[in-house]
C-alpha cells in the first residue's frame, strides 16, 4: 500500500512538473508574440498618429499578467 501511495505522489509531482514546463512555454511564447507585436503594428500605429493603439496594448498587457 505505501508503494502505491509513493507511485501516486510521484506521478502526482511529475503532472506538476510537467504544468509548470508547459506554463513557462506558453508564457515565454506569449512575451515573444507581444514583444513583435509592439514592434511592428504597435509602432506603425503610432507613426501613423493612432494613440488609441496604446490603450489596446496596456489592456493586452493586463489580460496577460492576470
Amino acid at each position: 500500500r505505501n508503494l502505491n501511495n509513493i507511485n501516486s505522489l510521484h506521478l502526482v509531482l511529475l503532472k506538476m512538473v510537467m504544468f509548470t514546463a508547459l506554463q513557462s512555454a506558453l508564457n515565454a511564447f506569449n512575451r515573444e508574440l507581444l514583444a513583435r507585436h509592439i514592434r511592428t503594428c504597435v509602432v506603425t500605429d503610432i507613426e501613423k498618429g493612432d494613440l488609441t493603439v496604446v490603450d489596446d496594448l496596456v489592456a493586452t498587457i493586463q489580460k496577460l499578467m492576470k
